[in-house]
């Protein structure tokens, strides 16, 4: 079974790499990133935010994770950790767009 750990594991062993594996070693980090925070955002979700492969839809996550102070149903969970949920969520977004452009923009990835 493949982790978040590994899916980064893999993202950092192509810095430095080709263009094609700096482009899969962003999407790998992108979903190291987003598997990692499904378990925590899983209490925010209901049936409509489940994707077809089980996973909560990707932008579900970062609007639980940006809204995690008022839509986490354990009030402590919400106190303790809500600021750092907003900083996840814009740093989830930042890199689906990095790895959004690594597969739809062709060129050097490092300038587009």
């Amino acid at each position: 079974m493949t982790t978040p750990a590994d899916l980064l594991a893999y993202a950092e062993s192509k810095v430095g790499a080709d263009q094609v594996g700096i482009r899969a070693g962003i999407g790998r980090a992108y979903y190291a990133a987003f598997h990692a925070v499904q378990d925590a955002v899983w209490p925010m979700a209901s049936n409509g935010d489940i994707g077809e492969n089980g996973c909560i839809h990707h932008g579900r996550v970062v609007i639980f994770l940006r809204n995690w102070s008022t839509l986490h149903p354990d009030q402590r969970m919400r106190m303790a950790h809500g600021a750092e949920a907003t900083k996840l969520a814009h740093r989830l977004r930042l890199l689906k767009d990095d790895r959004e452009r690594a597969d739809y923009v062709l060129g050097d990835p490092a300038t587009t």
